[in-house]
């Protein structure tokens, strides 16, 4: 499996598969990619598409009701030219959209498919936090009404996903750094991820995770779920925001994750 992705109220999802992938010379490349829908009532697996070989592959929710999945492929032809596939589906696997354009790289460079647009205020829309560049490393979370901002981070590693939780409570977000430039990958204790939990009214962070990984996670009402670790060395853990401990955790031969399970890129940029 390449990718497990849930719909944001989490009612239902989708998952990817490939044959292989990785990076050939400069290129990366992904082989035989299928898609598949969970029946997360019964359990069962549906496959949907079998979408083929290209470059890479991007999936994410438009909303709660449409799934979205787009594969780039070289033009077999013209080698400066990108073919962008686009297949949309509803929560019951029905295809709404597959429509391909094409792409000439020396006029409009390499396509990406468009983003989620990001809601970067809290619930109540008292807080909002301010990240200053993409690849800053400094977050602040600005408090709207005192007009007054609070450094929440400040290190190596970049801001990969955040969540407020519990309303206002608490500011989660994790952080990542898989890039050639992070030399504690090859050694025995790689950092490369980290996740975070930020007190907004006693404005410090309570508690965090630190080390190798990826830190994928959500939040379910009270309960934090995250990965953490690489290969067989991958575990998921359900953390009680209330209570602040440990409530659960899940540990299987060959590891585990909540998309995949997390492995060190073999080829990194």
């Amino acid at each position: 499996m390449v990718e497990l992705s849930y719909s944001p109220e989490r009612k239902s999802a989708f998952f990817i598969t490939a044959g292989h992938y990785g990076k050939k010379n400069i290129f990366p490349y992904i082989t035989r990619v299928k898609v598949y829908l969970v029946d997360l009532d019964s359990s069962k697996i549906k496959l949907i598409k079998r979408v083929g070989n290209g470059i890479q592959v991007f999936v994410h929710w438009e909303n709660s009701n449409n799934f979205k999945v787009v594969i780039n492929r070289i033009n077999k032809i013209v080698a400066t030219y990108i073919e962008q596939q686009t297949f949309i589906y509803n929560t019951f696997g029905k295809e709404l959209l597959n429509e391909t354009k094409t792409y000439d790289l020396t006029e409009s460079g390499y396509p990406r498919p468009a983003a989620n647009p990001v809601n970067y205020l809290s619930p109540f829309k008292n807080y909002q936090l301010i990240n200053e560049s993409p690849d800053s490393t400094n977050l602040y979370l600005n408090n709207i009404r005192e007009d007054e901002s609070e450094l929440v981070y400040s290190n190596s590693q970049q801001l990969n996903k955040f969540r407020w939780a519990l309303g206002e409570k608490y500011f989660i977000f994790s952080t990542v750094d898989l890039s050639a430039k992070n030399k504690t990958i090859s050694t025995q204790a790689p950092f490369t991820s980290g996740l975070y939990i930020y007190d907004i009214s006693q404005k410090k962070i309570i508690n965090k995770w630190e080390g190798a990984g990826i830190k994928n996670f959500f939040i379910v009402n009270d309960l934090l779920i995250f990965d953490d670790g690489f290969g067989a060395n991958s575990t998921i853990t359900i953390f009680n925001l209330e209570t602040m401990t440990q409530h659960d955790s899940l540990k299987i031969n060959g590891g585990c994750g909540l998309k995949n399970i997390p492995e060190i890129p073999k080829n990194r940029t």
